[in-house]
């Protein structure tokens, strides 16, 4: 899916190249803080919870090269959290 995004966006629209979004609430940002879903080997260790980013990094690096992509990352965004938080006191409330 991030392939074919970049792939659209390089050769249907003409960019110079992508940034992947991994911040704010992405995907990637999930899996970093370790807010996704725990699937096997994406989860713990901060080495398994890079693990997604890098291959979606990776896969797009291969097809594209490094000049032509970018990883936006939003370290000390706790926007996951809040979000999940908020869910979780809405829950209650409505108990």
């Amino acid at each position: 899916m991030y392939v074919k995004a970049a792939e659209n966006a390089i050769q249907g629209a003409g960019s110079d190249g992508v940034e992947i979004h991994g911040a704010a609430g992405s995907l990637i940002h999930q899996f970093l803080h370790g807010e996704a879903p725990q699937v096997s080997g994406y989860y713990g260790r901060i080495e398994n919870r890079t693990r997604f980013a890098l291959e979606v990094l990776d896969a797009i690096v291969q097809k594209f090269g490094a000049r032509k992509t970018a990883l936006k990352l939003s370290p000390w965004s706790s926007f996951p959290s809040r979000l999940i938080e908020f869910s979780r006191r809405k829950k209650e409330a409505h108990s």
